[in-house]
């Protein structure tokens, strides 16, 4: 007995965020936006009105939303509440949960319409791709990613896709969550890397944390370099919560610049400094004492791990905690490049690649048919950013054979004008 006892205490307190009170969402975030969109975090509150549609000049394929929670979320399901009339197929979204395309089991996720309400989808598993209605959901949710993958006919391409509501699941009720709160804010630094567009301080706050601020190694290791964030209305704050470094890979974390310390002077106050631990991932840190009625911040950088490569030190994602435990969001625009006009007609689209050499399926019968099929998608978004998703698939017609195996690859980063035409840099 006594071992039993010992063996349940961590799972008493590894319990999903969903059992110990409302989910924090830390992002919830779309790759863009069309103008009249509704921010993300709107689409999680019931009692907000709105739909999201993405920001391209197509329909949006390889465009989507992102939603992160501090801890995970146990859910048996996720609705996907679709306004009417919508004409979005469910195998339109490819499901991401936790960054992958399967559970622990093999089970793939994937979008279902809705038995009983057709402006309805949900999140399933499935043993099969499109094998409908698939079965709950088992492992907790510490990422969502919807992508729209696949565009209708052209003939009803007319309207993109829309998404109004997306509710987590348990137990036949939603789960309660605590959303961010956007806060109108203008957003300065003393250093920024060149390009601006790429290592802006606005980036601290555009829910990605892929992209960062950076300040310019080649002037210094970032030691004295501060962001300036000026609310529109004055804030309460009590503690932070940090992405530090460069979060898009282990190897852009190590290979730039890191805060050990930072300083955090209010205008109407005096100055305070926190620590900072040199790791990837979020990581909340209190205040020494709250501050109030903030309306103008400077962050100054006091001490640094220095990066393995290079001198800029960058933070890539920043969040402010009021005394109550909300979390503030500052809205602040990012500055966006001007693409050459040669160029200007490719963004906000996706491009596929359509020539390659297939090369026959290894353990395929003389009676069966199979294939490799490589391919490619590049989308050039006008906030200075790029995606390029490299599938290879495998296809079999013998449904005796196992599922289609698919990989996929995901490169991004940024992207600038230059004589030339464009350059793009990341990961």
């Amino acid at each position: 007995m006594k071992k039993i006892l010992l063996s349940l205490i961590p799972l008493l307190f590894a319990q999903p965020a969903s059992a110990a009170g409302p989910a924090v969402v830390l992002t919830a975030s779309a790759t863009s936006s069309a103008p009249g969109s509704s921010p993300v975090a709107c689409l999680l509150d019931a009692a907000c009105q709105g739909s999201w549609t993405p920001g391209s000049a197509d329909y949006g394929v390889d465009e989507g939303l992102f939603v992160q929670f501090e801890q995970p979320v146990a859910a048996q399901a996720v609705e996907i509440a679709l306004p009417s009339p919508n004409k979005i197929e469910s195998y339109a979204l490819k499901v991401y949960v936790n960054g992958k395309t399967k559970d622990g089991q093999g089970k793939y996720y994937a979008a279902v319409k809705d038995e009983q309400n057709a402006g309805l989808l949900k999140i399933v598993r499935q043993d099969r791709p499109y094998a409908e209605p698939g079965m709950p959901l088992q492992e907790p949710i510490k990422s969502l990613f919807l992508k729209v993958d696949l565009a209708p006919p052209s003939s009803e391409a007319a309207e993109k896709i829309k998404i109004q509501k997306i509710r987590l699941m348990q137990g036949g009720q939603p789960v309660a969550l605590t959303l961010p709160v956007l806060q109108p804010a203008q957003v300065s630094a003393t250093s920024v890397l060149d390009p601006q567009t790429a290592y802006h301080p606005a980036h601290l706050f555009d829910a990605k944390a892929d992209f960062a601020w950076s300040t310019d190694g080649k002037r210094n290791d970032g030691k004295g370099e501060s962001a300036r964030i000026r609310f529109a209305t004055p804030q309460n704050i009590a503690s932070l919560i940090v992405w530090n470094g460069y979060q898009r890979s282990e190897m852009h974390f190590h290979a730039n610049s890191r805060v050990k310390s930072l300083e955090l002077k209010p205008a109407n106050g005096a100055a305070q400094t926190v620590a900072l631990t040199d790791t990837m991932g979020a990581q909340r840190v209190a205040l020494p004492a709250p501050l109030t009625g903030v309306s103008d911040l400077t962050l100054t950088i006091r001490d640094v791990a220095p990066g393995t490569k290079y001198k800029d030190t960058l933070i890539s994602e920043l969040r402010f905690v009021t005394p109550q435990g909300q979390i503030l969001l500052p809205d602040a625009d990012l500055p966006k490049p001007q693409a050459p006009a040669t160029w200007s007609g490719l963004v906000d689209r996706s491009y596929s690649s359509f020539l390659f050499q297939p090369a026959a399926c290894k353990d395929c019968a003389q009676d069966e048919f199979g294939v490799d099929f490589p391919r490619q998608r590049l989308r050039l978004r006008s906030d200075g950013s790029f995606v390029i998703y490299k599938y290879s698939e495998v296809q079999k017609s013998d449904s005796r054979e196992s599922p289609t195996n698919q990989s996929a690859d995901v490169l991004e980063g940024n992207w600038e004008p230059v004589p030339a035409g464009i350059r793009i840099f990341g990961k």
